[in-house]
């Protein structure tokens, strides 16, 4: 996941494929293709991998609004599908 979430940050969402992804990792990138049968499964496998970390820190507050803005702002920490934007919450 680090690799795919490496070339994420680097060059876009949409330039990841299970293909580069295998090339990244010195593998053979058809080997891929026996965890992900295509890009929209590698593309959920991260968005698991980004929620699960956002999950294992976060810790409800009692206020749904807070909780929600909490979460939303956990994103800044994700790779965003541009190469140089982050995700942002407007708070207020």
């Amino acid at each position: 996941m680090e690799t795919a979430l490496r070339l994420i940050e680097e060059h876009g969402t949409d330039a990841l494929s299970v293909r580069r992804l295998g090339r990244a990792l010195g593998a053979d990138p058809s080997s891929l293709y026996r965890y992900f049968r295509h890009t929209d499964d590698l593309m959920l496998a991260i968005a698991d991998e980004l929620i699960g970390r956002t999950l294992r820190t976060w810790r409800p507050t009692g206020d749904w609004r807070a909780d929600l803005r909490i979460l939303a702002c956990a994103c800044t920490r994700a790779p965003s599908p541009t190469p140089g934007r982050r995700c942002s919450a407007r708070t207020g």
